[in-house]
């Protein structure tokens, strides 16, 4: 199934996928989520900036890629 026939928008799969990787969400409700440390070292901090960094770079890439889609597809339903 493609995501678009289950009609759930991009920016929710991201963040579902995020939030899955980071602990918030688990597949097993009766498994506990560990929870991180409170204090990080400026290494620690710095690599996991990073890595949110890269996944807003890569939801933000999803939600161009489906608004240009929606363009595609308006452009193409209104005969033009």
């Amino acid at each position: 199934m493609s995501r678009i026939s289950l009609d759930i928008h991009p920016f929710m799969l991201s963040r579902w996928r995020k939030e899955y990787r980071e602990g918030k969400i688990v597949a097993d409700k009766r498994k506990k989520v560990g929870k991180k440390p409170q204090t990080l070292s400026e290494n620690e901090r710095v690599r996991m900036l990073e890595k949110q960094v890269a996944d807003l770079k890569e939801e933000n890439d999803l939600l161009k890629n489906w608004q240009r889609l929606l363009s595609e597809e308006r452009k193409k339903g209104s005969g033009s």
